[in-house]
């Protein structure tokens, strides 16, 4: 895995030469896609040799700390075309990981409706607080169906079947 720290501004000519040798230009999206290695998501990946050891760091994170800024080290680099092969700095914005959860489109609070096809709406929406303390939502129909079900399982003496 590629390191946290934020050593991105410490990018030698000679990575900066290893780094354009894997950039490949998209004339259609205008991204700079990485051919080099990547990690298992799809983020590229350019390792640099630093006192004798072996580094690796994000590729889309040089590319916003050589030509817009370095992250902060509780920033992550969010893909604004959503690519993540991607290196150009101008579809790159370092912001907190908060935000950059909220911009996914992806994103739990992004979704419409439930795992079932119910609408996430005023009145079919309810909070639930998980066991460690989260606030998430949940979907009032399928709870009342979950219910339903377990009564249904239960026998008019309120016994459960064997």
């Amino acid at each position: 895995m590629p390191t946290s720290t934020n050593n991105y501004g410490d990018v030698r000519p000679s990575d900066m030469g290893r780094f354009w040798a894997n950039v490949e230009f998209d004339t259609n999206g205008g991204c700079w896609l990485w051919s080099g290695r990547n990690t298992p998501g799809g983020y590229g990946v350019l390792t640099v040799c630093r006192d004798g050891k072996k580094t690796r760091l994000y590729a889309h994170r040089v590319a916003l700390a050589q030509f817009v800024c370095a992250p902060g080290p509780k920033e992550v680099v969010d893909h604004l075309c959503r690519v993540t092969r991607c290196v150009n700095p101008a579809h790159l914005e370092a912001v907190s990981h908060g935000e950059n959860l909220r911009r996914s489109p992806t994103s739990p609070h992004r979704r419409t409706h439930c795992n079932h096809g119910h609408l996430f709406n005023e009145a079919n929406t309810g909070p639930k607080r998980k066991a460690d303390g989260t606030l998430v939502r949940y979907c009032r129909e399928c709870g009342r169906l979950r219910h339903a079900a377990r009564r249904a399982r239960t026998t008019t003496d309120g016994q459960k079947p064997d």
